[in-house]
């Protein structure tokens, strides 16, 4: 079997479910390819092959996890773990919105097995739509604002599409050849017209796995193809919501809503976040209560035989010229996908939504990094979180490290995770916790700034994680490289870092109010266990206070403080010197980093602040060394 580099595969084919649409993807490979052992943080599996001279990476979701984010986590890390990623193909099944009786035309029709395609014929009309994502404007339910949507693919591959669309006309096309790469797969044959069944829109299912209980004089009578075992291609907008379509009066009203849409599903709106991703669905049933899984194999086998034939009409060298898919993506700034935040931030919550493998965590984890940076922004948790569920609301799943990234475009966005461990905060003699943790934040920093270090550095800490940043600093007198890293910092913004010397010298009461997420056995227990007292943190902010003197302003300092903080705050730390700026707020520590959307308070004056220091700061701060 032939072993490829992960810079030699250019496409990744995606798929939902593992027993149709994987299995019909890796009947399409002209040749597998041996695997590859990959050493950069991935999780997903994946299946290497060619086909038509096209290096293909095949990935598909975990069984029983469908949706769109579980769709964003698996396409996340494609462009990391195969840098010459050009474009995305997201292939299985979907339910189809067949034409009224009026206008029904059995060619034009939609039919159980045919292939609809995201590309809009309609000018204007988006590829896809997050059809359940909408913006109320007062209660007028005609001001709602459509939130979520796609353009249609890059010119390039549209080229490609029109090319094979002509050919389907024409006769010239080799798709049934493709489709007979699964003619020894049972289940994967064509199940036949007198199984594909339309039923009226008011005709109700009778309960059972089948529709043999079913009325017969609610089918409604279609003109019959001339071929009917050779699926029809589709092209349209695809509706994309978080629940399977299985209401055929909402089918209708929202496909008439929406740009006359052709098809249902629900994973696309965590894929398509750049223009070189097209979405290719075969048609496994009409959205209405009569669904059923009879025809779900075959359909996974004619978007898989679509597929290829695309991949037999693009050329390679046509590919290799599209831009890297990781430059249009998203969170490197495209201005392609009209997406909302809201939507968005959910998908990169799924980091948090889902449990790592050990040590899965821990360290710097990219969410964007432009090729055009003015900002590197690094947010670092406290001991009750991690490096995602810190920054996630609980109850919206907004993720705002990511939606920073939509507001400034140019902004490098990372976040660190260290081991959340009670010594951090307990105050042992040597502090090596806190000391750790700050070397590893430093090692990590270094190594992920050598292509930019001279961009304007800023961090942004929840709870102890604002004492990690500052003994990070302190420990940036120890070599002219990690001197460099300081004098190019140029703000911490505190979400809530206890600061006060009541509280600093009593870990009793700070791990009371701090540790409100654990069971109240195990708080008890650890409490009983601390000191009465500690100069840990009294230290690090009496020297941290030393260090923004000697830098003359150069490190505005950002408080966001939780009510329990500003119950034991005392002015001496508010005053600490006068570049820190701070605000009243009113939530508890454990939510003091989460915000539930763009209008929240926390979210304003986050981006509102970065900004302002982002203007204010050069293009470059090198050579502004501090002794």
């Amino acid at each position: 079997m032939l072993r490829l580099s992960r810079e030699a595969y250019t496409v990744g084919w995606l798929c939902a479910l593992p027993l149709s649409e994987l299995v019909a993807a890796m009947k399409m490979l002209d040749d597998e390819h041996e695997p590859l052992n990959l050493e950069i943080e991935d999780e997903n599996t994946y299946v290497y092959g060619s086909i038509n001279k096209h290096n293909v990476v095949i990935a598909c979701m975990p069984p029983g996890q469908p949706g769109k984010v579980s769709a964003a986590r698996l396409i996340q890390p494609l462009s990391h773990s195969f840098p010459n990623m050009r474009i995305h193909l997201f292939v299985g099944i979907g339910g189809g919105v067949p034409q009224s009786v009026v206008l029904q035309d059995p060619e034009r029709d939609i039919h159980l097995g045919d292939v609809v395609v995201g590309w809009p014929d309609l000018t204007g009309a988006p590829a896809v739509v997050q059809y359940d994502l909408i913006e109320r404007q007062g209660d007028d339910v005609e001001m709602q604002r459509l939130l979520s949507t796609s353009e249609k693919p890059d010119r390039k591959l549209l080229s490609a599409l029109g090319l094979l669309m002509a050919k389907h006309v024409g006769g010239r096309k080799h798709f049934s050849q493709h489709l007979q790469k699964l003619n020894d797969l049972v289940d994967f044959k064509y199940p036949g017209v007198e199984r594909d069944k339309l039923y009226a829109s008011t005709s109700p299912h009778i309960a059972g796995p089948t529709c043999e209980k079913c009325s017969p004089d609610h089918v409604i009578l279609r003109e019959s193809r001339k071929l009917p075992a050779q699926p029809k291609f589709h092209q349209g907008t695809i509706l994309c919501g978080d629940s399977v379509m299985k209401d055929a009066r909402k089918r209708d009203e929202l496909s008439a809503k929406y740009f006359n849409a052709i098809c249902f599903e629900m994973e696309a709106a965590g894929v398509i976040d750049q223009k070189h991703c097209l979405v290719i669905r075969g048609i496994s049933d009409y959205c209405d209560g009569h669904k059923n899984g009879s025809w779900q194999s075959y359909a996974a086998a004619t978007a898989a035989a679509f597929a290829r034939e695309f991949l037999y009409t693009i050329q390679p060298s046509t590919v290799r010229e599209l831009p890297h898919v990781a430059e249009t993506a998203v969170v490197a700034g495209n201005t392609n996908f009209n997406a909302s935040n809201d939507i968005l931030a959910h998908q990169l919550s799924l980091y948090a939504s889902q449990p790592s493998p050990p040590d899965g965590r821990i360290g710097l984890k990219t969410i964007s990094c432009p090729q055009i940076k003015t900002a590197d922004l690094v947010f670092v948790h406290g001991l009750t979180g991690n490096r995602e569920t810190t920054w996630t609301h609980d109850y919206t799943n907004f993720f705002w490290p990511y939606t920073i990234t939509e507001d400034i475009r140019s902004a490098c966005v990372t976040t660190f995770g260290y081991k959340t461990d009670q010594s951090i905060f307990v105050g042992k003699s040597d502090s090596s916790a806190v000391l750790d943790c700050a070397r590893n934040l430093l090692e990590s920093l270094l190594q992920h700034r050598k292509s930019h270090e001279d961009v304007p550095l800023m961090f942004i800490a929840h709870g102890i994680g604002g004492h990690i940043c500052e003994q990070a600093l302190l420990l940036c007198k120890e070599s002219l490289e990690l001197r460099k890293l300081r004098s190019s910092t140029c703000a911490i913004m505190f979400f809530d870092t206890p600061h006060s010397g009541d509280i600093l010298a009593q870990p009793k009461l700070a791990f009371e109010k701090y540790f409100t997420g654990l069971p109240m056995n195990a708080k008890e227990s650890i409490s009983e266990s601390l000191p009465s007292s500690s100069d840990l943190f009294q230290r690090l902010e009496s020297e941290f206070k030393q260090l923004l003197q000697h830098t003359h302003g150069q490190i505005k300092i950002f408080d966001w403080p939780s009510l329990e903080e500003q119950r034991t705050s005392a002015t001496n730390v508010t005053d600490l010197v006068s570049t820190r700026q701070s605000v009243t707020t009113q939530f508890k520590h454990a939510d003091a980093a989460k915000c539930s959307n763009k209008q929240d308070k926390g979210y304003d004056f986050a981006l509102r602040n970065i900004r302002k220091r982002m203007y204010e700061m050069p293009q470059s701060v090198a050579g502004i060394l501090d002794t």
